[in-house]
């Protein structure tokens, strides 16, 4: 009982009912712009989630709050508050997915360029059109040699229409137009200087190219500049399968290193001025990367947290949380669908509610194994069922792997910054590269180890019998004594008994077969060709098919492409991505379109080599 005291004098906190009235006024507005099943069952949660603390925070604050005459003034401003909230949100929602005033086509249009995403494949430029910072904003997606900056005006020379049912993750976010453009189609008007920014990044480029082997120098690119598109495809496949592909995006785990590094300065400054430069560093991080909402989550908070110990205030990790997210979804209220929003506030949320318990569980064992244990446990409480409902994948080796490749992932991130930092430096800039080289090598050899374990499952049935083997982990959290005696053996038994269910269903499978829908088919062989063969006619078959070829969970190394539509092609760009194919071959001489251009930048980009068979079936 004491412990359910605790967790609820955790909960009960202001930011609580806050915080879920507006998740409930974000979801409720793109839901009445956009109808789904799922945006109305979250819109009931919300609600209900919103009452429930609203009741408990008004009990436990209800001599402040009703104290008197001043009673009526608090419950009025409240009132005010909340009704006020709920149409701003609305209000700045519907603004930016209303489109009635835009014209339904655009050509030969100016554009400013606002952001540039490098992706794996593509440059993603976000730009205003007419130079307003209004609601509408086009997308333009590049594959060519350009390099563009913030400030960058273009003309653009082809026709773009706009956007109509069916494109709400972009119309959402108030992006109406979207293309992709080659050299010629656009013309560059005016070029901006490059920013600093830029000028820090390229930097970091052209010192971690010069001081590391290739395949070190990706994966440091990776995590000090938040860009995965420079990581080759084998690493990140290995680090999804070893559980650990968090640890190549930038993330809290991310922010938690870096704030660590101005910890020598205790040695010669108060812990307030040490704190302030911490959060500096962590915020020249944020700057320095693409800032992925997971690592704008972290730094809110840890700013959050340093505000509260220079003015003395206890720190409510909840609250903080809750604080975030709130300022999180008023800025940038699209993400609340996004699956890096749930992951990095399900992780976070699972960690401040549950790690305390799981590490009281965990036995004798040695403290850092204990504390790591509980925070890899208790972040995927929530991220599990989000990563099942997203990804339709599980993976159960986990757990045991972050013991081993956090501690030598954050070896990693210290070497390899001090390497950067000395990376002009003459001679020691070559020791520490090579020391940091070797830490790199360490950790892969790691992940190897665990991903040929093959524990990483995607699925597509099952999800049941799944999660009902999942919250056998959750035991360890009831406070009842009989329960408590098991310690962390629930945890053991459910983590095995997911990986004999998945195993059990692989051996089951047909090494050889055809997955059908409509008139469109998958053949698959994972005897010693592991190869497959695509002939998928439809748009609307390739999500289902390659959720059920990806449930086969087998490694292919070859794919051929039997017809030359567009879903054909763009299932084999897809799956070029996801599995490690090295050759893939089409039975006809295609016609040069963009989106076969497309595809051969994807083949080459991944190293596949092509081969045409032509006249055979």
């Amino acid at each position: 009982m004491e412990e359910f005291n605790k967790t609820l004098d955790k909960l009960l906190v202001p930011s609580l009912p806050l915080t879920a009235w507006i998740f409930f006024s974000t979801v409720f507005a793109y839901g009445s712009l956009c109808y789904s099943p799922h945006k109305a069952l979250f819109t009931i949660i919300f609600a209900v989630i919103f009452i429930v603390s609203v009741w408990g925070v008004l009990n436990r604050y209800r001599h402040l709050i009703f104290k008197g005459k001043a009673r009526f003034f608090s419950i009025a401003v409240i009132l005010i508050l909340l009704t006020s909230i709920f149409f701003i949100i609305n209000r700045n929602i519907y603004t930016r997915y209303n489109s009635t005033s835009l014209p339904q086509s655009l050509e030969n249009f100016y554009v400013a360029v606002d952001e540039v995403e490098k992706k794996r494949y593509t440059l993603e430029l976000h730009c205003f059109l007419d130079q307003g910072k209004d609601s509408s904003m086009i997308t333009l997606f590049y594959n060519g040699s350009s390099s563009f900056v913030k400030g960058d005006r273009l003309m653009v020379l082809k026709r773009v229409n706009k956007l109509t049912t069916g494109y709400d993750s972009y119309r959402l976010r108030g992006i109406h137009y979207v293309s992709y453009v080659d050299d010629e189609d656009f013309l560059i008007i005016d070029k901006s200087q490059t920013n600093l920014r830029d000028m820090i990044r390229e930097y970091i480029k052209s010192t971690a190219l010069k001081i590391f082997p290739e395949k070190t120098a990706s994966v440091v690119l990776s995590i000090f500049t938040g860009n995965q598109s420079y990581i080759k495809k084998e690493t990140r496949l290995k680090f999804r399968d070893a559980g650990a592909l968090h640890i190549l995006a930038a993330s809290g785990l991310h922010v938690a290193i870096i704030a660590g590094i101005p910890a020598f300065l205790f040695f010669i400054f108060s812990r307030n001025i040490v704190l302030l430069i911490s959060a500096l560093t962590v915020g020249f991080y944020l700057f320095v990367t693409d800032a992925p909402i997971s690592l704008v989550r972290a730094t809110i908070m840890y700013s959050l947290f340093v505000f509260q110990i220079f003015i003395h205030r206890k720190v409510n990790s909840f609250n903080t949380l809750m604080i975030t997210a709130a300022i999180v979804l008023l800025i940038f209220p699209w993400e609340i669908f996004s699956i890096g929003f749930q992951l990095s506030f399900g992780a976070t949320l699972g960690i401040i509610l549950f790690s305390d318990r799981y590490g009281s569980t965990a036995g004798s064992l040695p403290l850092f194994i204990r504390n790591t244990l509980a925070m890899t446990l208790s972040a995927q409480l929530f991220t599990t069922p989000i990563i099942l409902f997203h990804l339709n994948q599980i993976n159960t080796i986990s757990v045991i792997s972050n013991l081993f490749i956090i501690p030598a992932a954050s070896f990693f991130m210290y070497s390899a910054f001090f390497a950067l930092l000395v990376g002009q430096v003459p001679f020691i800039s070559i020791v520490t590269g090579v020391f940091a080289d070797y830490s790199y090598k360490l950790l892969e050899k790691l992940v190897e180890i665990f991903s040929s374990f093959n524990m990483n499952f995607f699925i597509s049935e099952g999800y049941i019998i799944i999660l009902s083997l999942f919250t056998l982990s959750l035991l360890p959290l009831i406070p009842v004594k009989t329960i408590s005696r098991l310690k962390f053996a629930p945890v053991v038994i459910s983590f095995a008994l997911m990986t004999f269910y998945l195993k059990g269903n692989l051996s089951a499978n047909n090494p050889e077969g055809v997955i059908k829908i409509g008139s469109s088919l998958i053949e698959y062989s994972m005897n010693n060709s592991r190869s497959i063969s695509l002939d998928i006619k439809s748009t609307e078959d390739i999500q289902p098919l390659l959720d059920r070829l990806r449930a086969l969970n087998g490694n292919f190394t070859s794919m051929r492409v039997k017809n030359l539509s567009y879903p054909n092609l763009r299932a084999c760009k897809i799956l070029s991505s996801e599995f490690p194919i090295v050759q893939c071959s089409f039975c006809a001489v295609p016609d040069i379109t963009n989106t076969f251009k497309s595809l051969l930048k994807v083949l080459d980009r991944e190293g596949i080599s092509l081969k045409f068979e032509i006249g055979e079936n």
